[in-house]
């Protein structure tokens, strides 16, 4: 027996709106900070990167302002009373191009993605298809995934596993569907790249294909590639409609005095800061050692004097909004236990970081505590950000400071990034056997109260032997045009102009 469901969607059978009469053309235009590591959404990691394919390309369900899965690709879908099996009909739309989506577009991506010989580090996000994990390590065809394109409007997928959230899931770029040339200049979202002057700018423009072009009232969007110190000055000059989070930041030092004048947006943000650990690099192969380090951390002293932008100290992996555990899971600042566990070393510690003010300033913050709580001296290894992921992505570093932000907002997504030490998003050389189980155990547990408990015991495990160490939970911190209306923010760090416009 199948359910069928229609999620609240409203397609406009007018001509396509018009903009707000402005003095200027409607182009919204923001810093992004530096180059993209990749507009292909199937190689997509960082959140600058991710937020980009969301915004030139559109999946099955797309994210509204309340962080809930709305249809956009698909228009409807139905599933199995066992939650093993979805069949989505798309709508009607097409690429930028002008060639229409189809089912077999979303199949080409997802068999590309999981070729051997594909290189992403996303891949583990389709293990939830059918026979992808055995695909993707070369051990069955790509004939044996679990999806099927039954027509050019019906995509068919079998899960592995009930998937509680699998709605949530299909927002992420990885699910997003890529033009058969492989094109990414060829889009299906509500903007399409009209040029990109590498290390300079990109320019979008909208999609006039696009199946909700009545609702998108802007004419483009313009994103520069300015350090923070310029990207400030030009929007007090007027040459900017927004500058910081989730884009780009605003330096610590300019908080107090935006505040003050009431410039200041603050906004909740589903995303972790911790220190990623090497577990295999001397001295951290002793977790006393690592746990000795979590516990000295003042992390109530690192937001409030450092940051100061409403960040939440934390101790734990999964952000507390999603209320896993509430509770701290260990003492912020405890010295007393941590001087107990702590061995001094003669091995040279460094910490990597990627290059930028505030990541400056938070890397001095944690190199003192360390020398004044435990007399540990570390090395400060400031990177671009292409030379920061590539040196994680190898392995090469001993601590790094890094964030995680949430790609749907399940603990699962943040927990799931430690579940195997060749998973490559892991990149601790951690993983435990008994942690592993327990992700498995959740993934076919649709009793929400028994999940939770299960996510809970694994994120003690982590906690108990620290591959990485968690700082705080995280805050968008922005100021914007404020003639700039209708933009959506939501807490994955998404900001979608797609309903936007600049008022007169």
């Amino acid at each position: 027996m199948l359910k069928s469901i229609f999620l609240a969607t409203i397609v406009l059978f007018t001509s396509c709106q018009k903009a707000p009469k402005s003095t200027r053309q409607q182009v919204v235009r923001f810093n992004i900070g530096s180059e993209p590591q990749t507009l292909d959404p199937r190689k997509a990691r960082s959140s600058n990167d991710v937020s980009l394919s969301k915004m030139f390309f559109e999946g099955l369900t797309r994210i509204d302002g309340s962080d809930k899965p709305q249809l956009a690709a698909a228009q409807s879908y139905t599933v199995s009373e066992d939650g093993k099996r979805y069949t989505f009909t798309l709508r009607p739309h097409c690429w930028s191009n002008g060639d229409n989506v189809t089912a077999q577009d979303f199949l080409h991506s997802f068999k590309t993605t999981l070729s051997p010989d594909f290189p992403t580090d996303n891949a583990h996000a389709l293990y939830i298809f059918k026979n992808a994990k055995a695909i993707k390590e070369g051990k069955l065809p790509l004939s044996e995934l679990g999806v099927e394109a039954l027509d050019d409007v019906t995509l068919c997928f079998n899960l592995e596993t009930p998937i509680p959230y699998f709605l949530q899931a299909l927002t992420s770029p990885i699910f997003f569907p890529l033009h058969q040339s492989e094109d990414y200049r060829i889009s299906n979202g509500p903007f399409y790249l009209a040029q990109w002057k590498h290390q300079d700018s990109i320019e979008a423009k909208k999609n006039p294909h696009y199946w909700d072009c009545n609702s998108v009232l802007l004419d483009g969007l313009l994103m520069l590639m300015v350090s923070e110190d310029t990207a400030l000055k030009m929007f007090e000059t007027g040459d900017l409609d927004w500058e910081g989070s989730p884009y780009s930041t605003l330096s610590p030092d300019t908080i107090p005095a935006l505040k003050q004048n009431n410039q200041l947006h603050i906004a909740s943000f589903l995303g972790s800061n911790w220190i990623r650990i090497n577990t295999q690099k001397e001295p951290f192969q002793d977790v006393n050692m690592r746990k000795a380090l979590a516990y000295s951390l003042n992390r109530k002293e690192l937001v409030e004097h450092v940051l100061q932008g409403g960040q939440t100290p934390s101790t734990s992996i999964v952000p507390p909004s999603l209320e896993l555990q509430t509770a701290p899971l260990f003492e912020d600042g405890n010295l007393q236990a941590a001087k107990k566990l702590f061995s001094t070393t003669t091995h040279p510690i460094t910490l990597l970081y990627a290059a930028g003010d505030r990541g400056h300033k938070m890397a001095q913050a944690i190199q003192n505590q360390w020398k004044e709580a435990l007399g540990l001296t570390i090395t400060l290894v400031a990177v671009e950000s292409k030379v920061y992921f590539d040196r994680i992505s190898r392995q090469d570093y001993q601590l790094s400071i890094e964030s995680w932000i949430a790609d749907f907002a399940d603990p699962i997504n943040f927990l799931e990034v430690f579940k195997s030490k060749s998973a490559k998003t892991n990149n601790t050389q951690w993983e435990n056997s008994a942690y592993a189980k327990l992700l498995d155990q959740s993934y076919s547990t649709l009793d929400a109260q028994k999940r939770s408990s299960l996510l809970c015991k694994a994120q003690q495990i982590i906690i108990d032997e620290m591959p990485v160490i968690p700082i705080y939970t995280y805050s968008m911190t922005y100021v914007k045009n404020e003639k700039l209306k209708n933009e959506t923010l939501s807490s994955l760090g998404c900001l979608d102009f797609k309903n936007a416009y600049l008022e007169e």
